[in-house]
């Protein structure tokens, strides 16, 4: 295997074209695989949820025992011993599913992400199986492949929010922000052979194949063997600035959030990519965390995607500000600001320009350019998927470097800010004022909020107005709250409320 392994990576860095390397490896890959581990379909009675015990077992045993016997001998009695066994069964299941999640959720309430995996294990699971007939444009589609289109057309026109709400704004003019020079400071260094290997060996084996159709439990078992093939063609990608196109496609998966199943506003979208694309992503996004980490790139007011930062983090600064704000008898007025569909709409053009800025050198320029552009995605449900469409907006759904690249391309929504105090956690932002007076707080928070709207329509960015809002905060008794509103630049109101779900709380 050794010498066979070996005379494949000699083979491969002869290939001095990334596409050819990446497709050479793929069907040689899969090659094997069906040669040694064809892919077969197996019905599997799954029990291997954490709760189902022994005692369980026994019991369900038990139960379709009885209900054999009822059945053959329609016995009163027999029948009435297997509702007794079945009713038994039932409230044993109940109660093991409940000690589970009480268990789990109790001794992780120190560790947030922990805390939200257990919660979300408890809800109810979602379909993602497409409904048999869907509205647009007022008219109802039943076709099984207009469907799929329709579904496809619907997520990435989600793109162009900003441009539907803003048809004749002109353009933002990002070729001054590349005028003048400055001096590069990011540049890629070539893989080494053991971070890839570690890349490899940390896939998860649960995750769903992308349109290359390798399996990630394959990867992961073959990951000494292949590490250095991968290694070679993750530094060819580097040093030519092209991104593999296989890696550019995604698979998206609709998941009906509830409401009619008619209506595909009701659904979200999951998005898969090839395992590969994201092994090397994972790398990628190491040297780039690592940049701005040591030359303090990121705002000092965004919380998201940072080591040593999180939603508590985030919350217990802003918290503790307006506290102390309070116990000086003062006033404090916030707006919590909600975007539409912020991670979709960000504008490729901006976000270079952005990447420039920083200090990324010309070839990591574009590598980011290349890895960007021409990107596509199909829905996928079952084992069927519609045609590809093209996705020239937002950061990659599902990507590992979506959300650094996202954190840089709001890094400075809030920096022009006077006045006031701010804070993000990703798209989620809080603008706060701290005054003598309650009016004299929702002044300046108005001013403030003006100034974001305008960075917001600069970074082609959607105020979301419905899902704004704001909040007083004041020990003042009587206040009247007739007098004190807050409007966006267009004239509308944003509400009010006495209570707030901050920052991913509820997703």
């Amino acid at each position: 295997m050794d010498d066979v392994a070996n005379d494949f990576i000699n083979f491969t860095a002869e290939i001095s074209d990334v596409q050819v390397a990446l497709q050479f490896f793929t069907d040689i890959f899969i090659s094997c695989v069906d040669k040694h581990a064809p892919f077969k379909r197996l019905r599997i009675k799954d029990r291997t949820v954490p709760w189902f015990s022994n005692e369980l077992s026994t019991l369900f045993n038990n139960r379709n025992e009885a209900w054999s016997r009822a059945r053959h001998s329609g016995d009163p009695q027999h029948w009435l011993s297997f509702r007794q066994l079945r009713n038994k069964g039932t409230s044993a299941v109940r109660k093991a599913k409940s000690e589970y999640f009480l268990s789990l959720i109790t001794s992780s309430y120190s560790n947030p992400a922990m805390f939200w995996k257990a919660v979300n294990l408890e809800k109810r699971k979602t379909s993602n199986t497409l409904p048999t007939s869907t509205r647009t444009d007022d008219c109802v589609i039943s076709n099984r492949s207009d469907i799929f289109h329709a579904f496809n057309k619907h997520f990435a026109d989600v793109a162009y929010l900003f441009e539907k709400e803003y048809p004749d704004l002109p353009s933002v003019d990002v070729g001054c922000l590349n005028a003048g020079g400055h001096t590069s400071c990011f540049s890629f260094r070539p893989f080494y052979y053991a971070e890839v290997l570690n890349a490899l060996q940390a896939l998860d084996p649960r995750s769903s194949t992308g349109e290359d159709n390798l399996d990630s439990f394959l990867l992961k078992l073959a990951a000494p063997i292949i590490a250095e093939l991968l290694r070679h063609i993750f530094n060819l990608s580097l040093t030519t600035g092209n991104f593999p196109t296989l890696w550019k496609s995604a698979h998206v998966i609709p998941l009906h959030k509830g409401g009619s199943r008619d209506d595909m506003n009701n659904y979200c979208l999951i998005s898969k990519l090839p395992c590969l694309a994201k092994v090397m992503e994972s790398l990628v996004n190491n040297q780039l965390k690592s940049f701005l980490s040591t030359y303090s790139v990121l705002s000092s007011h965004q919380s998201g995607f940072r080591t040593n930062h999180s939603t508590i983090s985030a919350i217990t600064l802003v918290t503790n500000h307006i506290i102390s704000a309070l116990d000086k008898k003062q006033h404090c007025a916030a707006v919590f600001v909600d975007l539409s569909k912020a991670f979709d709409t960000v504008d490729h053009d901006i976000l270079l320009s952005k990447l420039f800025n920083i200090g990324l050198s010309e070839s990591a320029y574009a590598w980011f350019h290349d890895y960007l552009s021409e990107r596509r995605q199909c829905i996928k449900s079952g084992d069927t998927k519609s045609d590809f469409m093209f996705i020239n907006r937002g950061v990659p759904q599902g990507s590992i470097l979506g959300p650094v690249l996202f954190s840089i391309y709001i890094n400075d929504i809030v920096s022009s800010l006077s006045g006031c105090h701010a804070h993000l956690y990703a798209d989620d932002t809080i603008v706060y004022c701290i005054a003598d007076s309650v009016q004299l707080a929702i002044n300046n928070l108005q001013l403030a909020f003006n100034e974001l709207q305008e960075s917001l329509l600069n970074h082609k960015l959607l105020l979301n107005v419905t899902k704004t809002k704001y909040m007083l905060f004041s020990r003042a008794r009587n206040i009247n709250h007739e007098t004190l509103n807050l409007v966006t630049i267009e004239g509308s109101r944003i509400g009010r409320v006495a209570e707030y779900l901050s920052w991913r709380m509820d997703r």
